[in-house]
């Protein structure tokens, strides 16, 4: 028997399990055991704080880039101002950017 064909297999039995009462029904060998219903909420449960978790680290990066966006505009004010006033300290603001940019 090939991989496919175990697979196949197993997937059939699945499907008779969750078929033959919709998975509430306990296991026969081990009553401590989820039954695949319960196992499928914790699933949707864990999926569903994966997006929370998801969407509260999205919305955190959209600060971050928007503060270094703000940065970014000052270190670009701050070289032309430099570069008006004197080029020793045009270098030192162009360093200034380019750090800020890596």
């Amino acid at each position: 028997m090939n991989q496919w064909d175990c697979l196949n297999q197993r997937a059939d039995e699945l499907e008779r399990a969750l078929n033959a009462g919709r998975g509430n029904v306990k296991s026969l060998y081990d009553p401590q055991r989820p039954t695949l219903y319960e196992i499928q909420q914790q699933n949707a449960d864990d999926v569903r704080k994966l997006l929370e978790q998801y969407e509260a680290d999205l919305k955190e990066q959209a600060k971050e880039s928007k503060k270094n966006r703000k940065l970014t505009i000052i270190s670009i004010i701050v070289g032309i101002v430099a570069a008006v006033f004197g080029g020793a300290s045009f270098a030192v603001a162009l360093i200034t950017l380019l750090l800020q940019l890596s």
